[in-house]
């Protein structure tokens, strides 16, 4: 029983000596845990923080979107905001092109002493970070996404943010450019066909007026014959016979076809051949002529091209208030994963426990000597 009450009376003097060793180097305790909270801050500051945020790109609104309501009526080039969004988030450019950006623009400036190995290094860090455009979800009532997400992850958030902005606008401009170049080679396109249609049908007619005057002067030189035949057998007046046949109840006059024509007289056959050579305008006597004028009349008076560009006049295209999308870069919030509190927190509980270890193995040691 009394080895018992000794044994509790040494536990007891050890706790009370472990207090008063711990309050004795309690500063060894502290310097320990600000010296690992110093260590995290510095590691806080000298490793770059990676950041993420992301906004929406849509389509235009109606009252936009309404200005080109008459120029598509029309169905000379489709001026849709479905259509400007795609050819805006066709248009921004991949990761290579933004270095190219940064290179061309002033975002960074080649030093004196730099070399050009250096320079590629040191746009490639500040251009390190990478984007991703979503597309709309294809089911939106599983998914209420409606409209194009931009997510951007970077090192340098306000960096990043003035590259993107700028890539937008060059993007903006790119398809603005492209929908003014696309009208011109539809216009171009749209005359050029017209005016290969009239040429056709300006050949059209002179084929078929060669046909004719081809034709009339066969005729003639046949008629001239026969007339000669005719003052030969003195034949000056003259008819073609014809037969009557009763076929039922129609009774049927047929001219022989196979009559000779000089058996109508010289006179009447000269009097042919004077009217078919005096005719001054043949193109009455073509029967191909009335459909080709009209085509030809129709294809001048074609005010498709002309309405076309004057309602394009009208839209914004090819002016600076053309907007593609929609996007609002100022509610782009970045976020970062570091989480500084929880950081600095566990690094002071360390460094305490720290400390207190190694204030521990330090007693035992004075102890052993």
């Amino acid at each position: 029983m009394k080895q018992q009450d000794n044994q509790i009376h040494d536990d007891e003097i050890d706790l009370a000596d472990l207090v008063r060793s711990l309050w004795r180097g309690k500063w060894l305790v502290v310097d320990i845990a600000i010296a690992t909270l110093m260590s995290a801050i510095a590691y806080l500051m000298l490793v770059p923080k990676t950041y993420t945020g992301s906004f929406e790109i849509s389509t235009l609104p109606a009252a936009q979107a309404d200005v080109y309501s008459e120029f598509n009526t029309y169905k000379f080039m489709s001026a849709d905001k479905q259509r400007f969004l795609s050819l805006f988030t066709d248009d921004i450019k991949p990761l290579s092109e933004i270095r190219k950006l940064i290179k061309s623009s002033s975002y960074l400036e080649k030093k004196a002493d730099e070399t050009d190995q250096e320079f590629e290094s040191r746009v490639a860090i500040v251009a390190n970070y990478d984007f991703s455009l979503v597309p709309p979800a294809p089911n939106a009532a599983k998914n209420p996404q409606p409209n194009w997400v931009m997510n951007i992850t970077t090192q340098a958030p306000a960096l990043a943010t003035q590259i993107i902005t700028d890539a937008l606008v060059i993007s903006n401009d790119n398809v603005n450019k492209y929908l003014v170049s696309n009208f011109d080679q539809l216009a171009q396109a749209y005359a050029r066909n017209n005016r290969l249609a009239i040429e056709d049908l300006d050949l059209s007619k002179r084929r078929a007026h060669a046909i004719y005057e081809f034709k009339a002067e066969a005729k003639v030189k046949f008629l001239r014959e026969q007339a000669k035949i005719a003052r030969v057998i003195n034949l000056r007046d003259g008819k073609l016979l014809s037969q009557s046949y009763v076929n039922g109840s129609t009774v049927v006059n047929a001219s022989s076809q196979e009559e000779p024509v000089y058996l109508r007289g010289y006179v009447a056959i000269e009097q042919e051949i004077e009217l078919i050579e005096s005719r001054q305008s043949p193109s009455s006597f073509v029967s191909q002529t009335p459909a080709i004028e009209e085509a030809r009349l129709k294809l001048l008076q074609d005010t498709t091209l002309t309405r076309a560009k004057q309602l394009f006049a009208s839209t914004p295209i090819g002016t600076e208030q053309f907007t593609a999308a929609i996007y609002d870069i100022s509610a782009l919030e970045y976020k970062t994963k570091t989480k500084t509190l929880l950081v600095l927190i566990l690094a002071g509980l360390l460094g305490g426990m720290l400390g207190v270890l190694v204030l521990l193995m330090r007693n035992i040691l004075i102890k052993e000597d």
